[in-house]
């Protein structure tokens, strides 16, 4: 017991009452408690060392399912002491950059932070951990949440496990299904066209600030290598621009009926002939069976720009907040 808690005590650096969990990737074989201090130098120290700009508030671990050792999220207040989000991630095993290269890791930094969209949700700082492989962003706190917390009337603050019951969603009405749809197509459609997949979209990674949408997270996912979360469920053989409309599809299934399309659907219950659809509008329903109906192949599906020309996302006029304006929005 005495030799244990050395080992403890030397790995964590002080002893305090407050602790996270963390895994394999600090050395160990198994979970164990680290204190807040000791985690934060672990994945923070580049950006907050001797950086009097951040005040960290509070840990957001629970509020995603990327938890330690593959992403770690911190509230805290920036240089105008409005709130930003520190996000420490590490390199996935589809990673084809070295993050302990310099000259790679400000590739990467250059990359993060020239690629702008209006409704892309913006990097305000990029650091590295070199000897740690991990790299570390801040971006605004949207306060709102994501699209999935709108569907589930959850906290974005709110832990994980707790605020998306099974059964407990709610479909969004068709224009926001439209609006925040068009949002997010035009953001992929962006990302498509600089060469970056967005298979990691869901609607965790489209937060909500002002009226809009903007898609995160999906560069940095898509650069460092990640594995796609199980509820993606797409075909290996799918393009980038196929990946992307059916990742879309089980969005708009989410939005329309409050609901995650589940990795073993083949086809949504929702679209069978004669189920029940209260309240959903025919159009979002057309758009859905031309991605997830019974007969659709890959090489039937509609491609992003056909789905922007669809009636039900053309016709939305697109207002972006002048405070996350990088190009002027299509109209």
């Amino acid at each position: 017991m005495p030799f244990v808690f050395l080992l403890l005590l030397r790995r964590t650096a002080c002893i305090s009452l407050v602790y996270v969990f963390v895994g394999a990737d600090q050395g160990f074989v198994f979970p164990v408690r680290v204190c807040d201090r000791c985690y934060i130098d672990n994945r923070f120290g580049t950006l907050l060392k001797g950086n009097e700009e951040y005040r960290l508030d509070a840990p957001l671990h629970e509020s995603c399912r990327r938890v330690s050792p593959v992403k770690s999220l911190w509230l805290a207040k920036g240089p105008n002491k409005s709130h930003v989000v520190l996000m420490s991630m590490s390199a996935g095993p589809g990673c084809t950059l070295k993050l302990a290269d310099v000259e790679e890791g400000n590739t990467l930094a250059t990359l993060l932070r020239t690629l702008k969209h209006p409704f892309v949700w913006p990097t305000l700082a990029v650091e590295f951990m070199l000897e740690k492989q991990r790299l570390i962003l801040v971006r605004p706190f949207a306060s709102r949440g994501s699209i999935r917390d709108r569907i589930y009337r959850s906290s974005a603050k709110a832990a994980y496990g707790e605020k998306y019951q099974q059964g407990g969603g709610r479909g969004l009405p068709v224009a926001e299904i439209g609006r925040f749809g068009r949002q997010v197509l035009e953001a992929v459609n962006y990302l498509l066209s600089r060469g970056l997949r967005a298979a990691h979209l869901h609607s965790g990674n489209v937060i909500i600030e002002g009226g809009n949408c903007y898609v995160t997270e999906l560069i940095e996912l898509e650069l460092l290598g990640q594995t796609l979360a199980p509820s993606c469920g797409l075909p290996p053989e799918a393009s980038a621009e196929q990946g992307a409309v059916l990742a879309f599809g089980r969005l708009l299934l989410e939005m329309a009926f409050g609901r995650r399309m589940q990795p073993w659907e083949q086809v949504p219950a929702e679209l069978a002939a004669g189920a029940p659809r209260p309240g959903v509008a025919p159009a979002v329903l057309d758009v859905l069976r031309s991605i997830l109906g019974r007969t659709v192949q890959l090489s039937d599906l509609p491609s992003i720009q056909d789905l922007l020309e669809n009636m039900l996302f053309s016709s939305v006029k697109l207002v972006a907040d002048v405070r996350f304006i990088t190009q002027q929005p299509p109209q």
